[in-house]
């Protein structure tokens, strides 16, 4: 069955990176506000899931217009750059946030790989070494975007990609 699998850069699988690391309201021209767009950080992502809900701030969407030039897609995968790193959110729907800190939003190349599959691959314990093994820092382990490109991704064919997805599905919704 391996036979039919490939490994290619993660540069070469996605059509975007979208990276709006050092960003701030204040670089912007503006300040959080109480109420608007969420603005998720590296702390709210773990585990696929949005936590520490208490700790987002938010942004107007006047801001969000200027900040988010690119907006985040059904089917984008929200990787956490550092602090920590490897942490993974599956974007299941089209949703409104900001990137903030320590963020990177990957889009998949549908025709060569399909997002669900490539989130998985990034929770694995072979995505997660692929990206600790390109990490940099003494404090904080990170990864640069120029190195991010060059992670390893193992994959069936598109076909194989969707029915090995079945084995992974969660048991609750």
């Amino acid at each position: 069955m391996m036979h039919s699998w490939k490994s290619d850069r993660l540069g070469d699988l996605l059509v975007e990176i979208i990276d709006y690391r050092g960003k701030t309201p204040k670089k912007l021209g503006s300040d959080w506000v109480d109420h608007g767009v969420p603005a998720i950080s590296a702390k709210n992502i773990k585990q696929g899931r949005i936590v520490r809900q208490d700790t987002i701030r938010y942004v107007s969407d006047e801001l969000y217009e200027k900040w988010m030039k690119i907006k985040l897609q059904t089917g984008d995968v929200i990787l956490t750059s550092e602090a920590p790193l490897g942490e993974v959110l599956y974007l299941k729907n089209n949703c409104n946030y900001v990137l903030s800190q320590r963020l990177y939003a990957l889009r998949a190349n549908k025709h060569l790989i399909w997002p669900r599959y490539l989130s998985y691959y990034l929770e694995s314990n072979n995505g997660q070494a692929e990206l600790n093994s390109r990490a940099t820092g003494s404090t904080a382990q990170g990864i640069r975007q120029s190195l991010l490109k060059e992670v390893i991704v193992t994959y069936p064919q598109l076909n194989q990609q969707k029915k090995y997805l079945q084995f992974f599905q969660p048991m609750t919704t």
